[in-house]
């Protein structure tokens, strides 16, 4: 099955926790839903994901996260505005800082891809695509 961009996923999955009473020693086992919501732009994590893709087969649903650190798409807006610049002005001490920036965030790019058993799954996966 193909990969499709998207800019947002979200589902429940089924997970257990344990919850743990340190005043009387007991711990409770119990089954609950959690809702999964992946996004474009800055992340739980820092990070500012620029590329969202999912898979779905027989087995699971597999959402790949493309992400960089935060500041990234700030430094790229400023990069390709200074690309619509005279020539002359491409070698400025502020233009060139800001695509030296540019370059150093997107050398930390880190790809992530996070698998869900399709069993876990309740409910609907709703995704709305770029």
């Amino acid at each position: 099955m193909p990969k499709y961009k998207i800019r947002e996923v979200s589902f429940k999955v089924l997970q257990d926790a344990t919850l743990i009473d340190p005043e009387r020693q007991t711990h409770i086992s119990v089954t609950g839903q959690r809702e999964h919501v992946w996004k474009l732009g800055l992340g739980p994590c820092g990070r500012e994901v620029d590329t969202l893709e999912y898979d779905i087969n027989v087995a699971a649903l597999t959402v790949r996260q493309i992400s960089y650190p935060k500041g990234f798409q700030e430094a790229h807006d400023a990069c390709m505005k200074d690309i619509s610049r005279p020539r002359t002005e491409h070698h400025r001490p502020d233009v060139a800082g800001r695509r030296t920036l540019y370059y150093k965030l997107l050398e930390d790019v880190k790809k992530e891809h996070f698998v869900y058993p399709l069993e876990t799954i309740v409910g609907r996966i709703r995704v709305l695509e770029v």
